[in-house]
């Protein structure tokens, strides 16, 4: 019976696997972000999760988020006036997102990021 090379399979899990477990839950601590207009850019300033939110006003309404960087997006349509909508995509620390939305009106807009919680 051979031995068992412990440190061969953690050398390969190594390449497999992010170690730093920077990709838990949302942690309770976030940065609200300015909200600019349709297509503004983002820099995500750690790994963790963006949040848009906004009230639509009386005309129908799209809001989205888009990763440029890994092609993830979130969006939502709605026709129902004074509706809360909502997108949430994750992000790594250095990746380019945007916000989209097409209402002029929307009430109460937020742009959150939130950092994940380390899992170890």
């Amino acid at each position: 019976m051979s031995d068992i090379d412990y440190g061969q399979i953690l050398e390969a899990l190594n390449a497999k696997v992010d170690l730093s477990g920077s990709w838990g839950t949302l942690s309770g601590q976030y940065v609200d972000m300015t909200f600019g207009a349709s297509g503004t850019r983002y820099t995500a300033p750690a790994d963790g999760f963006v949040t848009l939110s906004m009230q639509t006003g009386s005309n129908p309404c799209y809001t989205g988020l888009i990763n440029i960087t890994s092609g993830f997006r979130d969006g939502r349509w709605t026709s129902v006036s004074a509706a809360n909508i909502q997108a949430i995509i994750p992000v790594k620390k250095g990746d380019i997102f945007s916000i989209e939305y097409s209402a002029a009106n929307a009430d109460n807009r937020l742009v959150r990021f939130i950092y994940a919680q380390k899992t170890n």
